[in-house]
């Protein structure tokens, strides 16, 4: 198992507390992973990790889900839910506000910034007193905020 996260044998002698944040991070997700199981819930598990680690995490993530593994992770990284996630759920104040097929997410794959805005004008995070214009994708129609009437049922990410 260590051989396959990157964890040189010569690491597993050393104090937790004398690794990197990054370095512990993989070593927890390692820990998920030592067991046989059919379900892992991964909590923020980009935190932390250099750019390497997040692509052979990611890559890593998706051998296993393809090979059968439900895993559920929450982070706060929308291009990675747009681009790596089957399904996603977006919550705000404790409630659900946005369920995501994975046909929605291809989408918003395809339009990360529209995405992303979407998400966030949903969210209520937005400044209110900036106005929010519509984004035109290529081949897409003009997507609206969450509090505007839609104008298009196109836009998979909108009420």
């Amino acid at each position: 198992m260590h051989e396959t996260r990157g964890l040189a044998p010569l690491l597993l002698d050393r104090w937790i507390g004398d690794f990197s944040a990054g370095m512990r991070q993989r070593i927890a997700i390692a820990v998920a992973f030592a067991g046989s199981h059919f379900l892992v819930i991964l909590d923020k598990p980009f935190n932390w990790l250099d750019p390497v680690a997040i692509f052979d995490l990611r890559e890593v993530l998706r051998d296993r889900v393809d090979g059968g593994l439900t895993l559920i992770t929450a982070h706060h990284d929308l291009g990675t839910l747009a681009s790596i996630c089957d399904a996603g759920l977006m919550l705000a104040d404790d409630k659900v506000v946005l369920a995501l097929d994975e046909r929605m997410l291809r989408i918003a794959a395809q339009t990360p910034r529209a995405f992303e805005r979407q998400t966030i004008d949903r969210l209520g995070v937005m400044d209110q007193r900036r106005p929010t214009p519509s984004v035109r994708s290529e081949g897409d129609s003009a997507m609206t905020p969450a509090s505007a009437p839609v104008s298009s049922p196109s836009s998979p990410w909108t009420r």
